[in-house]
């Protein structure tokens, strides 16, 4: 009896220690954990906005539409209402409009430039955080598009 109970109370001990060694990384090594600096306009948002976005988004290619060039005018908007709800990223057009299937009619950008899962949660985040747009030339986003003929 008393062998067949220090024999339970082993496994026990040795199932504890084991459970415990398994889940002790869970809590420290979390691959989706949330990152808790803000997102940096200039280093991270700019130049997806720059090589996905304002070569069409602009005055000049499509003046009836938001513009990237300034962040005064892409959170006006177009005639349809803003693209970007600070605060909001579900509901900002912008979002929707990346995240639609490249066979959707309203996908941005076209599938040669389409933004990565990695730039998605960048400009989410960056959103969510109230999509911060500094002026002056760290706010201005230059226009590289080939005109059209």
């Amino acid at each position: 009896m008393n062998t067949l109970r220090l024999l339970l109370g082993s496994f026990l001990t040795f199932s504890c220690a084991v459970a415990a060694f398994l889940f002790s990384g869970c809590a420290t090594s979390n691959p989706t954990e949330v990152s808790t600096e803000k997102v940096d306009f200039v280093s991270q948002v700019k130049p997806i906005l720059e090589e996905r976005c304002v070569m069409c988004h602009n005055r000049t290619a499509m003046p009836e539409r938001t513009s990237f060039e300034t962040g005064k005018l892409a959170l006006k908007g177009d005639a349809q209402g803003p693209v970007i709800l600070p605060g909001k990223a579900d509901d900002s057009r912008l979002m929707m409009a990346i995240s639609s299937p490249d066979i959707h009619e309203k996908a941005m950008p076209p599938v040669s430039l389409r933004v990565s899962a990695g730039e998605k949660a960048v400009l989410r985040r960056w959103i969510n955080e109230g999509a911060h747009w500094p002026e002056g030339a760290d706010g201005r986003l230059e226009v590289d598009y080939i005109p059209r003929e």
